[in-house]
């Protein structure tokens, strides 16, 4: 490159968009200071008499030194928005140069935006929040005067109750729980912690509400009252939803203005009744669940079934008309509807290039695509043309020329019209020619990490389109290459969408019991601990190398998120700190595991690098077969969990939900033991926050702590796809920091009994209430409400619970351990394919016992002696044409020897695959 081409710490200079004048006048003068800033910090550079960093001199070695000085000096000068326009500007200029100069350099981190709701409560200006105190006084008169009259519990009592004291903050919420409590859809568990209603607010998207002790016995009281009805599954009441809401809201303030007077102390609506609620919450709950309540996050509850086996801790009868909900992986648009997404009249962004851009060497693609408008068969013919004159696959033009036609005139069907192709082309051409130069490479581990590089580099705002048109382009690469299409995190036969499933700490520990009964493959071990120790996806365990473990008193984990699936989302590089994330047993099991992958590659020096942690025993640099390293794994979730629709992705998921437990266990006693009630793992509880969030106060937000260590970009996508217990985690608070005390005759009559056994109850409770922790004794007298109600309404579980061992696993069936291994169908045939040329093939042999291999072996040479299409010539002729019985498998001869290669087994592999599960 020559210095007049260089302008890696060129200052941008001012754009703004929008129309409106007083949007122009604040840009504008956001973009002077932004100019202002970054013109300071390239001084700064020249003080420091840098100017070969300014001139862009190729091959520099910058010491790290130089760099922490300036960023110390933007951080000490700068704050907000002016110190990240000027850490932005210095790690965009070292970024360019390590691109395009072959600099030596390790360029400091970007400072990201970011942008939080606006609080909507004020101390000052809102009336309520001075008046808590004397509402819930005059809610606990109301009913206080109720107990002493013997009056019947109305909804709209259980709903005000719910509101104050359960945190229903949400209007749409308190419509929705209006609504199953108007069909009696209450549920309660048998020790009575538990009591909540659930619903479904789209197709498979469950929500779910939890009560605190006092709003529970309410309801049971309320319900004690009422005439048996119909239930309808998730119904409603009949007409429209908005006048439902405004309906309730008027008869919630009719109680509220007569009963409770709540205008005396100022608040004159229904609507400042809930703002008062909003600010009692506000101050007493965690951020994340305080924004859950209001309504300003949406997640995924779990469904009924995963619900009663997560707050039982017992293992359930699965249900024939089960539903389960189902969630995006993460959200995100499809490479075409992004693709149409393009800006300006030609679909050309921001620095697009001009149309008529003259023809430079090697640089033909964009001149034919972005020349004078044509139709779009004669810009194909073009580049049909150029392509068989200037015939090099190896070229970059020429792959991007084959892309374009690709896109044009796809197979089968009708092609992108010609502007969507060339917004698609200028959104990448100039980077990769920037990073790969004129030539693609051979090796597609440096094909990731230019597209890695390329994503990394370009700017937040950008990144989206950008994202979509690389994705294409990687898709096209990969046929033309022949190379390995990008893994995906779910299974082949998973498609996109998973469960809102959840791994509790019981059901790990039995499932590494369960592992180890099965005589599974200590890979498999392996890799159920990175999944939910460490909540790596299927594709980052998969692609971890050696390198990647940093061994030590506390050894480190290097994650590389795009190691085998490039472009996922935005996630970057995290390191993991073992010793603080796992058990250790489980960090022995991993250590020794890495010792014998070392003394494996110990003959392969010259090419440790491409090492894997998980590698077959005959390459090294070949990843275990996905579906023998996750297929027991899986296969041992069901078995554990008993629910067909586990998958070995929602380990990550009930890591994601073990994480924001653990974090949030200092401000909020007792959500540790959500998940871990018998406290497995309370003794790296301490060490994964101290890990995650820092010694002391928190260093930073507990949900960005969560997106980091699950590798997201933000909490966005951790909270609407991977949290799934924030309802479970609102009902612990509410009933841990609610303080309220209940006069024993009012409790009386939510109990409906009487005042002496309110306090015989008491004594009893509290001479046993050491053996029970976090359960109060109003949980005890909904327990006994329930149980005299459960009679009339269905107010249990629907699901039996299955018979378990002492230890805590499932009954074991009684199955031959080799036999279990090769259950899995694809698994199967390649040891028959492996057999087939070696008997005693070491990779094969893993897997089996050597007797069950000299069956097989012996099978497929009987196979290969057979001649003739004809089963009855065979028969005639005397020939036994057995079948292969593998574990549940039994696989006929193929009818051609040809069958029976590497391509065609795996075809088979698919469709005996599809057979034996349906």
């Amino acid at each position: 490159m020559n210095a007049s081409q260089w302008s890696g710490f060129d200052v941008d200079p001012v754009w703004v968009i929008g129309s409106a004048p007083d949007v122009r006048r604040r840009r504008e003068a956001s973009e002077q200071r932004r100019v202002t800033v970054q013109t300071a910090v390239r001084e700064w550079i020249k003080e420091a008499k840098h100017q070969d960093w300014l001139a862009g001199v190729p091959s520099l070695t910058i010491d790290a030194a130089d760099v922490d000085a300036l960023r110390s000096k933007i951080d000490v000068t700068y704050q907000g928005a002016d110190r990240r326009w000027a850490a932005n500007y210095l790690a965009r200029g070292l970024e360019r140069g390590r691109q395009q100069c072959d600099w030596k350099v390790r360029v400091p981190a970007y400072v990201l935006t970011l942008r939080l709701p606006k609080p909507q409560l004020n101390a000052e200006t809102f009336v309520g929040l001075t008046q808590v105190d004397a509402v819930e006084r005059a809610i606990l008169d109301e009913w206080a005067r109720c107990a002493s009259a013997q009056k019947s519990v109305t909804l709209e009592t259980v709903l005000i109750s719910a509101i104050w004291f359960s945190a229903l903050l949400d209007r749409k919420r308190i419509a929705a729980v209006h609504a199953q409590l108007s069909v009696q859809a209450l549920r309660v568990t048998p020790d009575g912690r538990w009591a909540w209603v659930e619903w479904q607010d789209a197709v498979g998207n469950w929500q779910r509400h939890v009560f605190d002790s006092i709003t529970a016995l309410l309801a049971l009281r309320w319900l004690h009252t009422q005439p048996m009805r119909d239930k309808v599954s998730g119904g409603e009441p009949p007409g429209e939803p908005d006048a439902q809401e405004t309906g309730l809201s008027r008869r919630l303030w009719r109680v509220l203005r007569t009963q409770h007077r709540l205008e005396t102390f100022g608040i004159n609506s229904s609507s400042a009744f809930l703002q008062a609620a909003q600010a009692k919450w506000h101050y007493r709950l965690p951020p994340v669940l305080a924004h859950f309540a209001s309504g300003r996050i949406e997640t995924v509850a779990l469904a009924p079934h995963a619900w009663w086996r997560v707050v039982l801790g017992q293992r359930l009868a699965p249900h024939a008309e089960q539903t389960a909900a189902v969630e995006p992986v993460e959200d995100e648009e499809s490479a075409t509807e992004q693709a149409a997404d393009g800006q300006g009249k030609r679909g050309r962004g921001r620095g697009g290039g001009d149309r008529k851009a003259s023809v430079e060497n090697g640089v033909w693609v964009r001149t034919l695509m972005l020349g004078d408008n044509r139709r779009a068969q004669q810009v194909v013919a073009e580049l049909r043309r150029r392509q068989k004159s200037q015939f090099d696959p190896r070229s970059l033009d020429w792959v991007l020329a084959d892309w374009m036609i690709a896109q044009m005139r796809p197979r089968g069907r009708k092609g992108n019209r010609l502007s969507t192709a060339r917004e698609l082309l200028t959104r990448v051409d100039r980077r990769l020619h920037a990073v790969l130069g004129d030539s693609v490479p051979d090796d597609p581990a440096v094909w990731n990490d230019a597209i890695e590089a390329i994503m990394q580099a370009a700017p937040q705002r950008n990144r989206g389109n950008l994202r979509a048109a690389l994705r294409l382009l990687d898709d096209h690469v990969r046929r033309l290459k022949r190379w390995e299409q990008a893994a995906a995190d779910l299974g082949r036969d998973e498609g996109g969408m998973v469960d809102a499933q959840l791994v509790t700490e019981t059901e790990f520990q039995a499932l590494l019991h369960e592992l180890q009964a099965c005589a599974a493959p200590r890979e498999c071990q392996i890799a159920a601990i990175l999944g939910y120790r460490c909540g790596l996806r299927r594709t980052e365990i998969r692609g971890l190398r050696l390198i990647d473990w940093q061994d030590g008193p506390e050894p480190l984990l290097f994650v590389r998120s795009h190691a085998a699936r490039v472009l996922k989302r935005d996630s970057g590089r995290r390191v993991l700190a073992l010793a603080a994330l796992c058990r250790p047993e489980e960090l022995d099991l991993l250590r020794a595991h890495r010792h014998t992958i070392a003394q494996l590659a110990l003959p392969l020096q010259q090419v440790i690098d491409s090492v894997l942690l998980i590698p077959q025993a005959q390459d090294p640099a070949k990843p275990w077969p996905e579906e023998s390293l996750f297929g027991p794994v899986q296969q041992a979730l069901v078995a554990v969990c008993g629910e067909p629709q586990m998958r070995f992705h929602h380990l990550r998921h009930g890591a994601a939900n073990r994480t924001l437990a653990d974090l949030l266990g200092p401000v909020l006693p007792g959500a540790a033991l959500l998940l871990d009630p018998h406290g497995s793992s309370a003794d790296i509880t301490q060490a994964r926050h101290r890990a995650l969030v820092g010694v002391g106060p928190a260093l930073r937000p507990l949900l960005w702590a969560t997106s980091a260590f699950m590798g997201h970009v933000s909490p966005q996508t951790t909270l609407g796809s991977y949290v799934h217990i924030l309802d479970m985690l609102l009902g612990h608070a509410v009933a841990t920091l609610g303080d309220v005390t209940i006069p024993t005759a009012t409790l009386a009559w939510m109990a409906h009994t009487t005042a002496g056994h309110i306090d015989v109850q008491r004594h009893r409770f509290n001479a046993g209430r050491s053996s029970i922790p976090f359960l109060r004794f109003e949980a005890a007298l909904v327990a006994r409400s329930g149980k005299r109600l459960t009679t009339q309404i269905p107010l249990g579980c629907p699901w039996p619970a299955e018979p378990r061992t002492q230890d805590g696993q499932s009954v074991p069936v009684a199955v031959d351990p080799a036999t279990k291994r090769l259950r899995n169908v694809v698994e199967a045939l390649n040891v028959i394919h492996a057999l087939w040329n070696d008997p005693s093939d070491p990779e094969a042999l893993r897997v089996t016992t050597p007797e069950m291999g000299r069956v097989i072996a012996e099978h497929c040479h009987r196979w290969a002696a057979l001649r003739g299409p004809s089963l009855a010539r065979r028969n005639k002729a005397g020939c036994i044409d057995a079948p292969i019985c593998v574990g549940d498998l039994r696989l006929d001869r193929p009818r051609r020897p040809a069958l029976l290669q590497s391509r065609p087994l795996q075809r088979q592999a698919q469709a005996c695959l599809t057979a034996w599960r349906n």
